[in-house]
């Protein structure tokens, strides 16, 4: 990536993209927040702005997955898919399943089979990232407008669904540990590294805060001008665009239009129950953000649990897999069960399977005991009952409380001062 020049006092690009721009847009949006002025125009064109300011966080800090316990293939395989799920919490997944692909570097263990295993480690990885990261409101762009659109954007919402996700998650990093181990190369945790966990921390705390991602996206451009690296900002965004961020987010501007041209009465009524499952399990970013509100939380845990088994579906449902699943696995490189179920489907070619059709294969078994597991927590009603322990709904009505509050206050301190 290219770095700003070091040698020249400013940029042309610092001075007007990332000052000038960046004061203006955290003027503006620092003004509309005081007034409790909305600067989007619906949940899905938050949604949108969200998804930008994310990625545009997530390529300036630069995070990598460290790769802990490298000595010791099955432990450092467990600790992988774990973390890979709960680092999904605070970034979409496909970035975190980006950074596995790329990111870590696989070496071979005698007498395993390393392809398969590798494949399994990072569909396993993938799956629990798809999944998991629903559990928190920034996790997932598929949840990211559901959360928004039924006013439960806040950081407690979907730690309920935890209760089955994180258990599960472990459970499948302990087989995966156990039956397909791969061995890494120790990533080194830079001081660089240190620094861009921080920054990204920071970022999300401030969205989190704020809930205003045109104020944050001023306060990241300004920042970047501040450290003379708003080429860099640029370059990195537009590289992770590339690498596939541009399909989901694309997604979700059709949504917007398909709103705002008046058309999604025609979809939205089948986005409903089983209905939802299918349509994420097409595309979970859109679905995600066409779906109707609800108005209890029983009916949000539903919908939610509905957009999480169709997202990992397919390598397509959520455009993560379809970036990092394209290549061929040869039926050498394959236990002799896999190939036998493969034969036994119709898939004989002689150059193997391909990694998308592998990918789903796995996938099925994964997300039909998950769909039990959500099916039995939303029926007996478990995920509401934490919600209550957890106060969602007070902290729900908390963050409406304080914006209302801060409306309030500049209506009365301009009443004082035309007295």
């Amino acid at each position: 990536m290219k770095e700003d020049k070091k040698g020249s006092f400013l940029s042309t690009e610092q001075i007007v993209v990332g000052f000038l721009l960046g004061v203006f847009m955290t003027y503006w949006s620092m003004e509309a927040l005081i007034d409790g002025i909305q600067l989007t125009s619906s949940p899905v064109m938050e949604t949108l702005i969200v998804a930008v300011y994310l990625t545009m966080l997530l390529a300036y800090a630069q995070v990598k997955i460290p790769v802990f316990f490298a000595e010791s293939p099955r432990l450092s395989t467990f600790i992988l898919v774990v973390l890979c799920g709960h680092v999904s919490l605070f970034f979409d997944s496909f970035a975190v399943v980006l950074l596995l692909s790329t990111g870590i570097i696989f070496i071979p263990i005698k007498g395993e089979k390393n392809t398969f295993n590798q494949f399994v480690v990072k569909t396993f990885a993938a799956f629990c990232a798809l999944t998991v990261g629903g559990g928190f409101y920034l996790g997932e762009l598929w949840g990211l407008p559901w959360f928004i659109s039924n006013g439960l954007n806040t950081p407690l919402a979907g730690l309920p669904i935890l209760v089955i996700l994180t258990p599960y998650c472990l459970l499948l990093a302990g087989i995966a540990a156990i039956f397909t181990p791969v061995k890494m190369e120790k990533v080194v945790f830079s001081r660089e590294q240190t620094k861009g966990v921080i920054e990204f921390s920071l970022g999300l705390l401030l969205i989190i805060l704020t809930h205003s991602p045109f104020l944050c996206i001023g306060v990241l451009l300004i920042y970047s001008a501040l450290s003379r690296k708003t080429i860099f900002l640029i370059d990195t965004f537009v590289h992770e665009l590339k690498d596939g961020a541009l399909n989901a987010i694309g997604l979700i501007l059709i949504a917007c239009l398909i709103i705002n041209a008046d058309l999604v009465k025609y979809i939205q009524p089948h986005l409903d129950g089983v209905g939802l499952l299918i349509a994420a399990a097409i595309s979970s970013p859109f679905a995600g953000a066409i779906a109707a509100p609800v108005n209890n939380l029983h009916d949000f845990y539903v919908g939610l649990s509905m957009l999480m088994i169709g997202a990992p579906m397919f390598v397509f449902s959520s455009l993560v897999a379809i970036v990092v699943f394209k290549n061929h696995i040869t039926f050498r490189d394959i236990p002799h069960p896999v190939v036998k179920i493969c034969h036994a489907i119709g898939l004989k070619n002689k150059e193997g399977v391909n990694e998308a059709v592998l990918y789903s294969i796995t996938i099925f078994p994964l997300n039909f005991i998950l769909a039990l597991l959500l099916y039995a927590a939303n029926t007996s009603g478990l995920f509401v009952f934490v919600a209550e322990i957890l106060g969602v709904k007070m902290w729900a009505r908390l963050q409406k409380g304080i914006i209302l509050s801060l409306f309030l206050y500049k209506k009365f301190d301009l009443k004082i001062k035309n007295i």
